[in-house]
């Protein structure tokens, strides 16, 4: 996905084009999203006024970012859920990519499912040391 310093057009496009990809999937299909969004989702708070319940659970990281609430409205819209924030775990295992200058984890890398295809998820967890060129985990 853009980064947070790609033009609106550029960010615009990118949406457009995965929706295009999501649409072609039949509604009968189980249903994966996964890849780098450069996006915060934060986490689902139990407040009955959080917007984003049903589409965050209570185990994402840090606070959502603007980028996080696009994602999250994307989500919201096509009956999605970001499968990364349902299972309890430490950090290290949440956290897809570290800051280089502060060594704060953050959640930037999604696993979305349709919501009423969660049953079908029983694990999301970050595995260290993946053989390829990336700052990611």
């Amino acid at each position: 996905a853009p980064t947070s310093k790609a033009s609106m057009p550029t960010k615009n496009q990118f949406y457009d084009d995965l929706q295009r990809a999501l649409d072609s999937v039949p509604s009968t299909d189980i249903q994966i999203v996964l890849g780098d969004f450069n996006a915060r989702v934060g986490m689902s708070t139990d407040n009955e006024d959080d917007q984003w319940a049903g589409v965050r659970g209570k185990f994402g990281l840090g606070t959502c970012n603007p980028a996080g609430d696009r994602l999250l409205m994307w989500c919201a819209t096509n009956q999605l859920s970001v499968a990364n924030t349902w299972f309890q775990k430490p950090e290290y295992k949440r956290g897809t990519w570290m800051h280089p200058a502060t060594k704060q984890y953050h959640l930037i890398d999604m696993i979305m499912m349709r919501q009423s295809q969660r049953q079908y998820c029983l694990d999301v967890a970050v595995v260290r040391g993946a053989n390829c060129f990336t700052d990611h985990h």
